[in-house]
């Protein structure tokens, strides 16, 4: 419950972040191309600055 209230209520991202972080690392890794369907807009903008700056 508590991690519920940090995301939804508190509009905490560490937990979206961290996931993202956590997938990406494991997908390049492991040679996996993906497309990442969590939209979040901070993670959006990231993965493009990261693309563009690649």
């Amino acid at each position: 419950m508590q991690q519920y209230i940090e995301i939804y209520d508190k509009k905490n991202n560490n937990y979206w972040e961290t996931l993202v972080d956590e997938i990406n690392s494991y997908c390049e890794a492991n040679n996996i191309k993906y497309v990442n369907y969590f939209y979040h807009k901070k993670l959006v903008e990231k993965k493009k600055e990261s693309v563009k700056n690649g």
